[in-house]
């Protein structure tokens, strides 16, 4: 795993199985490989050590050690696959969205809840200031990635995971 890799992730929590019966339907709503969370990797020091660590929308913008999300079994939250915008490998980008990264999370950046919530009640309206995890990730693709593949950063998790313009990490599922 590299920085700026997607870490596509999921639990068996009652709003994660929300989410895969919304997007896989009752069927696959149990299933454990369907990813219901997307965080980010960024570069972090602790101490003297350089370490990968996970931006994802939580409550807020929070950077997660990467270790939260490995071996942690089938109800616990763990990494079902990781992926490759390949923009994203560029250094001079990457500063860009690391920067952006830490601006958002040193501000405080909050949680879209309406916007999430707007998969299941479309009459609500959500915050343009905020988001929830899948819609920060298409946003730094559209924005620093220049990626059209998108109509609008209305994604889930599961849109990441099934994106063909997406490299799957080798080693990842």
């Amino acid at each position: 795993m590299e920085s700026l890799d997607f870490v596509i992730t999921t639990s068996m929590s009652a709003f994660a199985l929300g989410i895969r019966l919304r997007e896989v339907g009752p069927l696959r709503m149990f299933n454990g490989h369907i990813g219901t969370h997307v965080g980010i990797l960024v570069p972090i020091q602790f101490g003297d050590n350089d370490t990968l660590a996970i931006a994802e929308m939580l409550g807020k913008l929070e950077i997660n050690p990467l270790s939260d999300y490995q071996n942690n079994g089938y109800l616990g939250k763990r990494i079902v696959c990781v992926k490759r915008f390949a923009p994203f490998s560029n250094l001079g980008i990457q500063n860009q969205v690391v920067d952006q990264i830490i601006t958002w999370w040193l501000e405080g950046k909050k949680y879209d809840t309406a916007g999430m919530l707007r998969f299941v009640m479309p009459f609500l309206k959500e915050k343009d200031s905020n988001f929830y995890c899948s819609e920060m990730i298409a946003y730094l693709m559209m924005v620093y990635g220049k990626y059209s593949g998108f109509k609008d950063d209305n994604r889930t998790p599961w849109d990441f995971q099934c994106c063909t313009d997406l490299e799957t990490v080798k080693g990842s599922k």
